[in-house]
């Protein structure tokens, strides 16, 4: 199963509905990264080359779960 985000209001119903049903797998490093990347747009910070590599960075990290150095 594939799911397409389109809009940044998505991505804040699967924050939520996570948060009230966490994941219990290694899922659960990608959810957070997802968390840190929404983050960063909502605030503005994409619009930066610093944020916009710091996304890149944890789109790196993506579907591998954090490593202990994170």
């Amino acid at each position: 199963m594939k799911l397409i985000v389109q809009s940044t209001e998505e991505i804040e119903k699967i924050i939520e509905h996570f948060y009230q049903f966490p994941l219990k797998i290694k899922k659960f490093a990608d959810y957070e990264l997802l968390k840190k990347v929404h983050s960063l747009i909502k605030n503005k910070e994409h619009l930066t080359i610093d944020g916009l590599n710091k996304i890149v960075g944890l789109k790196a990290k993506h579907n591998r779960g954090i490593s202990p150095k994170l």
